[in-house]
């Protein structure tokens, strides 16, 4: 409902101040990328609604939300209309929205948190403690993962940059092998990584902690652990398709929303379950294994 009504941010004017200082070459070719010929093209009041960017991160609620940051507003509903004229007031901008999601998906994950505990009998763990301890160590990885992004960025910068004045085959490959590695260390990251805030949530691990947690269970249940992600990633495109069809009118947008909630919820309580059986079965083994030589 926020992204629906609530305020639009548009990224096009600060692209569009960015791409009038950088030579005509690159200038063009970002141009083509984006399919237009000239900056006059380029809208400044539409586009996508960067407060989406809050719903992305590590243990989001849902990143289907973003969806209905596209839709127009009722009749009669004037939202606010917000356009960064600056570069690097973009740029902070996104880094803050990014950082401003790790609290927020701290709240979703300790509402599950308390929700599985209570259905399974466990004691249930205070909220407020929780929701700190979850949100500071998602906003560890989201400035982790900014710290990355900006590495790979400047080194993709430095050779685009070497590109233009020095030209040749060379910097080209190496651009081309650059965006491979960084796919696949993408692919990896995500993978490996998939239970880190769920560990966060329910054990209260540290960010490190998480990392290592979620990629061992990934390395000792591949099958397993795949197949959740596989399973998840379809029925949650599967429904967003059924969801896209249902927003032409008023109640079918309502109907998306309550249903994708509920979908979301069952996918990530589901998520919980798998990562809480699964570790608890590598404690019981590594216990087992190590009793012989404690006795």
């Amino acid at each position: 409902v926020f992204f629906w009504l609530g305020p639009q941010v548009s990224p096009w004017r600060a692209i569009r101040a960015m791409l009038d200082q950088v030579p005509p070459e690159m200038r063009e070719q970002v141009l083509a990328a984006l399919g237009m010929e000239t900056l006059a093209e380029m809208p400044v009041t539409q586009g996508p609604n960067l407060l989406t960017l809050i719903s992305i991160g590590p243990g989001a609620p849902s990143p289907l939300a973003a969806t209905f940051g596209a839709l127009p507003a009722p009749p009669g509903w004037s939202r606010p209309f917000i356009a960064p004229a600056a570069p690097w007031g973009m740029m902070g901008l996104f880094m803050g929205l990014l950082m401003l999601g790790a609290p927020l998906a701290g709240f979703y994950l300790t509402l599950v948190t308390r929700a599985v505990a209570r259905g399974q009998g466990m004691p249930v763990p205070d909220f407020w403690p929780r929701w700190a301890w979850t949100s500071g160590h998602l906003f560890l990885l989201v400035l982790m993962a900014l710290v990355v992004l900006f590495g790979f960025s400047m080194g993709f910068g430095f050779l685009l940059a070497l590109g233009l004045v020095v030209g040749g085959v060379w910097v080209s490959a190496l651009l081309v092998l650059g965006s491979l590695v960084f796919t696949w260390v993408l692919i990896g990251a995500l993978v490996f990584f998939y239970f880190t805030p769920v560990s966060i949530a329910w054990e209260r691990a540290t960010a490190w902690q998480a990392l290592a947690r979620s990629a061992y269970v990934v390395l000792r249940y591949p099958g397993a652990s795949l197949g959740l992600m596989v399973v998840t990633f379809i029925i949650a495109e599967g429904f967003g398709l059924i969801w896209a069809r249902l927003l032409g009118s008023l109640p079918g947008l309502l109907v998306s929303m309550v249903g994708n909630a509920y979908l979301t919820a069952g996918l990530t309580v589901a998520a919980f379950l798998f990562y809480q059986s699964r570790w608890q079965a590598l404690q019981s083994w590594r216990a087992e294994r190590h009793a012989p030589l404690r006795q």
